[in-house]
């Protein structure tokens, strides 16, 4: 477990410290071409948001512009494949082991369009009881921005929510799931498929 932790750190090539500096409210940091502005809450949590977002917190709208209640649209499903290749894509087995090991709550905040294809996203990192969070480099974000921009799709999509310009949606990152999808991927002879497999998804 240490020698993860060890490596974990090697890979991300920072300190606490210097992330807690870069993650400070209303810091602008750029990574492989993308801008994102930190907010931070109490030191409870820190957001990263992608500067050029522009619908992640604007209520829903139909097609002719008019505010909508989002009660009114569910149905809509992730194709969660989609979102582990997205995972597995940015982050290595050591490191998802070690979001794991180090209990990192992360959410992310999607906006998609009626055709459930992604637009926007906003990455939401608990650091209460987890400084741990605060050594993710802003790289490791702007990689899985993208990724999740490539692979992600939603594989339903009601047609009372092909009247809309677009749709909100939230998810907790599963950490120890898919750490476990990854352990039975590099050990296709595996047993049994871990219990934390059956509850991968949206929470």
């Amino acid at each position: 477990m240490k020698k993860l932790i060890i490596l974990f750190g090697v890979l991300f090539c920072c300190s606490i410290s210097y992330a807690q500096t870069i993650y400070t409210d209303g810091a602008v940091i750029s990574a492989d071409s993308i801008t994102y502005e930190i907010s931070v809450w109490h030191d409870f949590y820190y957001t990263v948001i992608n500067v050029e977002n522009e619908l992640y917190d604007q209520d829903l709208q139909d097609l002719n512009g008019q505010a909508v209640s989002p009660f009114d649209y569910y149905g809509a499903e992730m194709d969660m494949q989609s979102f582990q290749q997205a995972f597995f894509a940015t982050f290595t087995s050591e490191e998802t082991a070690v979001f794991r090991d180090n209990n990192v709550k992360m959410n992310i905040f999607f906006t998609k369009n009626n055709e459930g294809r992604l637009l926007e996203v906003v990455f939401h990192v608990y650091l209460y009881k987890t400084p741990f969070a605060a050594q993710i480099p802003p790289e490791k974000f702007a990689a899985f921005e993208k990724n999740l921009k490539k692979y992600l799709r939603w594989t339903t999509v009601t047609e009372d929510e092909k009247k809309l310009k677009f749709m909100h949606e939230m998810m907790r990152v599963p950490f120890a799931a898919l750490a476990d999808v990854r352990v039975l991927e590099l050990n296709p002879e595996a047993e049994r498929v871990p219990d934390s497999l059956k509850v991968v998804g949206i929470n």
